[in-house]
């Protein structure tokens, strides 16, 4: 569903995990932390988690790692590089996949090129598989355990 509200992607990520039922998969770059941040999502992480066995996986940077620390999010695991270019992503167990990305079009301003926010869901068991792979790709070896924290740990030595 394309979208011209970053609110409408917001509700639709939110839907996602409220429909999730064991599981889900949350792949973040750093250009889509504050996005996330900016809507109600990081609120709806937050009650979910106790119910939900939540992945979040973001680049290796240290804006991702300040933003999860005061955020609390789950399950944190950082990567490294190489994923500039890949959208946000995320997987729930019921078989849904939401895919926000940046598409570029044409400014006003002598031809320079801004950026629109897109969303894409689908229930496509294909999709939902591949993208299921490319997270266990991009968290596989890369994984480093003293690197890794669950919602609840943050949240108890607050």
């Amino acid at each position: 569903f394309p979208t011209r509200r970053s609110s409408d992607l917001i509700l639709k990520a939110n839907e996602l995990l409220a429909k999730a039922q064991a599981e889900a998969w949350i792949f973040v770059p750093d250009r889509y932390l504050a996005l996330l941040y900016r809507g109600d999502f990081a609120d709806s992480l937050k009650r979910h988690s106790c119910n939900l066995n939540i992945n979040l996986l973001t680049e290796g940077s240290l804006k991702s790692r300040l933003f999860c620390e005061q955020t609390g999010w789950a399950n944190q695991r950082y990567c490294i590089g190489g994923v500039k270019k890949l959208p946000c992503f995320m997987i729930s167990d019921t078989w849904e996949l939401l895919t926000i990305y940046r598409k570029g079009v044409e400014g006003e301003d002598k031809g320079r090129r801004k950026s629109k926010i897109v969303a894409l869901w689908t229930n496509c068991d294909a999709l939902v598989e591949s993208m299921r792979v490319l997270f266990s790709e991009l968290s596989g070896p890369k994984e480093n355990p003293q690197q890794t924290r669950t919602l609840s740990q943050n949240f108890l030595t607050k």
